[in-house]
């Protein structure tokens, strides 16, 4: 129940960012909420690709393209969040993101293994 309410909180908040974004004398004029996620993720598509590419498997199971294919993925990842450091934009970007990490930091609980 409880996190069903915290989705929809989160949501709402959303929400109203998104629609604070349409109106045309507001602090987020012209901030496109929905970029926010994309370039986000790419970021951390970039850690996934990293921890591929220093991981250690047997050398009969891993294959050397594989650290190839990360490192195209990187390449890729990188022209997206370029692209979105590159936007008008790009300080609004990364603060609202930073202030939603920051959130996740806070509510995420007990440290646990990331990868």
């Amino acid at each position: 129940m409880y996190a069903s309410v915290f989705a929809l909180i989160i949501s709402l908040g959303w929400l109203i960012l998104h629609f604070i974004s349409t109106l045309e004398n507001s602090i987020l004029t012209g901030l496109s909420i929905d970029n926010l996620p994309i370039v986000l993720t790419y970021f951390f598509y970039i850690l996934l690709y990293v921890k591929v590419l220093i991981s250690k498997k047997d050398a009969s199971t891993f294959f050397e393209k594989d650290k190839l294919f990360a490192l195209f993925a990187i390449l890729g990842a990188l022209i997206v969040i370029i692209g979105g450091f590159l936007a008008e934009n790009a300080a609004r970007y990364i603060l609202v993101s930073l202030i939603g990490i920051s959130a996740g930091l806070l509510i995420r609980g007990k440290k646990r293994d990331l990868i």
